[in-house]
Parts: structure tokens; sequence; C-alpha cells
């Protein structure tokens, strides 16, 4: 964007930046979807960094685009989530295509959610043998039971 950003702009960044740096991700969201709105915050590259920053945070705290959003998932429930995150680092590489900060949130955010599948598909894994092995557990203990009855009953059959 080229001049001045309006004064209400700027007051909106340092207000979204501060928001991010303190990890409250659906707060800075909110703040940066409100400067999205305008026709300045429209095409602000800054902006769409923050809001992807904001919105990888609140899905669980995928990527920071460069910025000081941090790593952290404090914000179930607050409405953002992955493809809200790219959504807005695209439109920033869109606006300004040299400037690395989106591209480097964009890899990022794709290397978390990556991360994240293998994760899952490995908890996945744990969880069902897990639960299978709780299972034959619970036969074992079944068939022990069944086996003392047995005992038993040809004891008082005696």
């Amino acid at each position: 964007m080229s001049g001045k950003i309006p004064k209400a702009l700027a007051t909106s960044l340092k207000a979204c930046k501060a928001l991010l740096a303190a990890e409250d991700y659906g707060a800075a969201l909110r703040c940066c979807l409100e400067a999205l709105g305008t026709p300045a915050g429209e095409t602000h590259y800054g902006l769409h960094i923050f809001a992807g920053a904001a919105a990888a945070g609140a899905a669980g705290g995928a990527g920071n685009g460069g910025n000081s959003a941090g790593n952290g998932g404090n914000g179930a429930g607050n409405g953002g989530d992955a493809a809200e995150a790219e959504r807005f680092l695209r439109r920033a590489a869109e606006l300004q295509p040299g400037e690395a900060a989106a591209w480097q949130g964009l890899e990022d955010l794709h290397a978390r959610q990556h991360a994240a599948a293998a994760a899952d598909a490995s908890f996945d894994g744990a969880a069902r043998q897990a639960a299978e092995d709780r299972w034959v557990d619970s036969l074992e203990r079944l068939a022990g039971v069944t086996a003392k009855r047995r005992k038993i009953d040809v004891r008082l059959a005696r």
C-alpha cells in the first residue's frame, strides 16, 4: 500500500500485534477482522499477516507468519481455523509476492498441519492397540473367572 497509513488503521495494527504477542488469538483475530473491514485494511499486507497468524493460533497454534505471535493454542472456540489462516496468508502473498513473511507463514502452516496429521495417525494406532490390549486382558480375566467357576462347580458336584 502506498502513502500514509490512516491513524485508525495504525492503532488497530498496534492492538492486533499486542494481542498476538500476548497469545490472545481469538481477540487478535476479531481485531484483525474489524480492521480488514475498512478500505485501507483490505489491502494492507501486514494486517493480512497478523490475521493469518491469529487464525492459525486460534486453530491450535499453527504458524506465526514471521511475527511474534508465538505457537500457543489457547484460542479453542474462537473461530479461527487453518483454512482461514491460509486464506489470509495467501491474500498477503498476492498483495506483496516479494515479501517473505506470507510465504514463511504458509510453509509453517502446512508443515504444522502435516505434523498434526501424522501425530493423529500415530495416536490413532496407539489408541487402537491399547483398546485391543484392554479387550484381550478382559477376555483373559473372563476366561480365568470361567475356569475358576468350573473348578468350583466340579468340587461342588463331588
